[in-house]
């Protein structure tokens, strides 16, 4: 699908920011109980109750970004530094249990987004085999392709399930009458790819959607029953061009990598698939007040919003959820 072929951006509708004792709260994971969890630059990970209260449930040592709930209750949180964790948030002593470090006897370079199927399998990204969190643009501009996705099954080894992927990042489980399927982000490519698991296509690997307006970050299931995604900046139409250099010379373009952090640092926006891949909401502003949105959530008609580089998470009313108010 060509960008023009997407609907046009609306402004979010009664944009709330909430303040929290950090930075770059990158991904959001609401508790069920109006609360929300995330992780901060400085290595904890947080819980902000209804009512503003904040319990730290880990400090990893590392930079904690994407996470999920396991069934047993605890979390299973992806550090871009320390790889797949998991942390018990009533653990005494703060610490996080290591799940998954090295893939195929090499370390995790940058463990990113994770997701968890019913069948307690974790399916989780590696964006990058030569840059960790400092070298996002510079893995994007190279175009180094070389992103995973790799599953950990119960008491399992990990496999790697999708690779060359243009800085993998978010990933999400989708049920589904055609057949459960993996749909994960590649964010240097604008697209979001498809592996299915079951039915008539399994084992088949889709392109879900692609020239997106905005770079994809975190992918989420929302209670709507949409696909929510995370847009930290606008897609830079250039990228494509760039990408078909030689290696060297991409290496040496700076230009664009200055350009995409000057977008990051007023840029908010979301946008929301419905599970054929028509895009149903495209949210965007320009608020130098929170920006970079990484992680997005839906739960009961609330979208959350996290940011790599913020101190503060947003949230607004999902435009049904108006409706029915």
């Amino acid at each position: 699908m060509s960008r023009a072929a997407y609907p046009p951006a609306q402004p979010f509708p009664g944009l709330e920011l909430l303040d929290i004792p950090g930075i770059g709260p990158e991904d959001v994971l609401p508790d069920g109980s109006s609360g929300v969890v995330f992780g901060l630059a400085d290595g904890r990970v947080l819980r902000r109750a209804a009512g503003a209260e904040i319990t730290v449930l880990a400090q990893t040592r590392g930079r904690p970004l994407g996470m999920e709930w396991l069934a047993d209750g605890r979390l299973v949180v992806c550090d871009a530094m320390q790889g797949l964790l998991a942390v018990d948030p009533n653990r005494a002593d703060q610490t996080a249990e290591v799940l998954c470090d090295h893939v195929d006897g090499q370390r995790l370079v940058f463990c990113n987004n994770p997701s968890v199927a019913p069948d307690g399998a974790i399916w989780f990204t590696t964006s990058s085999a030569h840059y960790g969190l400092d070298g996002v643009a510079r893995d994007i501009v190279e175009n180094t392709r070389s992103g995973q996705l790799i599953r950990l099954t119960p008491g399992g080894a990990p496999d790697v399930m999708m690779d060359g992927l243009g800085f993998a990042n978010g990933v999400v489980f989708v049920p589904g009458p055609e057949g459960d399927r993996i749909l994960v982000a590649a964010t240097a490519e604008a697209a979001i790819h498809t592996l299915w698991l079951s039915g008539p296509r399994s084992g088949k690997r889709e392109i879900f959607a692609d020239h997106l307006p905005s770079m994809p970050d975190n992918l989420s299931l929302g209670t709507d029953g949409l696909i929510w995604v995370g847009c930290p900046s606008r897609a830079e139409q250039s990228l494509a061009v760039i990408h078909r250099l030689p290696r060297p010379i991409r290496w040496g373009i700076a230009q664009i990598a200055s350009r995409m952090g000057a977008e990051a640092r007023s840029f908010v926006g979301t946008m929301a698939f419905d599970p054929s891949g028509r895009m149903v909401h495209r949210f965007e502003a320009t608020d130098p007040a929170f920006r970079s949105v990484t992680g997005v959530r839906e739960e009961d008609g609330v979208v959350w919003m996290g940011s790599l580089d913020c101190p503060s998470i947003g949230r607004f009313p999902t435009p049904t959820s108006q409706r029915k108010g």
